[in-house]
Order: C-alpha cells, then sequence, then structure tokens
C-alpha cells in the first residue's frame, strides 16, 4: 500500500507538504497541488479512513436505519430512489453509508448504541410501518 511518505518522497516535498496538498490547504501553490495530487493517483495512493477518522473527529459515516415491517425491502416504489438518493449526495460529499441494524454477531442493542459503535456522523431514519 502507498503511503503518503511515499508520495512525498516521490515529489521532494515533506509528507506534511503532501497532506496540506491533498486536502486543498491554501498555503500550497496550485502547481505544487497539480504535480503531488498526479503523483499520487499515479502511485495509487488512497487516504487511509481510520486515520482521517482520527485527524477529523468524524467518522465520514452515515447510518441508515430502514425499518421494514412491510417486508417489501429495498425496492419499494417510494423509499428505494430515496435511499438511492441520500446514498448518492452522502457519497457525493464524502461520506460512507452503513445500514444499522440492532445486533452484532449474537449480542443485541438498541440502536442508538449500534450507531455509537459504528461512530456514525448521522441517521436517517426511514420506516416502512403500514405504509402499503
Amino acid at each position: 500500500m502507498v503511503s503518503m511518505k511515499d508520495v512525498a518522497k516521490k515529489c521532494g516535498v515533506s509528507v506534511a507538504t503532501v497532506s496540506k496538498a491533498l486536502n486543498n490547504y491554501s498555503d500550497i501553490g496550485e502547481e505544487t497541488k497539480k504535480k503531488i495530487r498526479a503523483a499520487a493517483e499515479e502511485a495509487g495512493y488512497l487516504q487511509n479512513a481510520s486515520i482521517r477518522a482520527l485527524k477529523s473527529d468524524r467518522s465520514w459515516n452515515l447510518g441508515i436505519l430502514f425499518e421494514d415491517e412491510a417486508q417489501s425491502g429495498l425496492t419499494h416504489d417510494y423509499f428505494a430512489p430515496v435511499l438511492e438518493s441520500f446514498k448518492r449526495v452522502a457519497e457525493k460529499n464524502g461520506y460512507d453509508v452503513t445500514f444499522i441494524n440492532n445486533r452484532i454477531a449474537d449480542r443485541k442493542m438498541s440502536y442508538y448504541e449500534y450507531c455509537r459503535f459504528r461512530g456514525v456522523d448521522g441517521v436517517l431514519i426511514d420506516c416502512l410501518h403500514g405504509f402499503l
């Protein structure tokens, strides 16, 4: 796996400069940003989501609590486009999406506990109780 250190070495700059360029800081020149971004892409560099979460104090993960008593699944005529739209906008803004449930392996927990366990930044609640 390619690290920021590898990209820095390839470009002849510091790791801090690579970080600032990839995060679009204004104190890095546009030419330097382009050079670093091109080198990072060419090398296959991907930002580590765990490190990003630690540094930003955000998980960049949104939860979807989809309660479906009607058993229509994710193909429901109304809710499927709502969920797809939510997913598309979340991804466009740099978020991952996780479906929320109330158990991990054999351990049952509340939806709130599961959200805390996953560290989601927000939750969309979508329910199909008697909606047919």
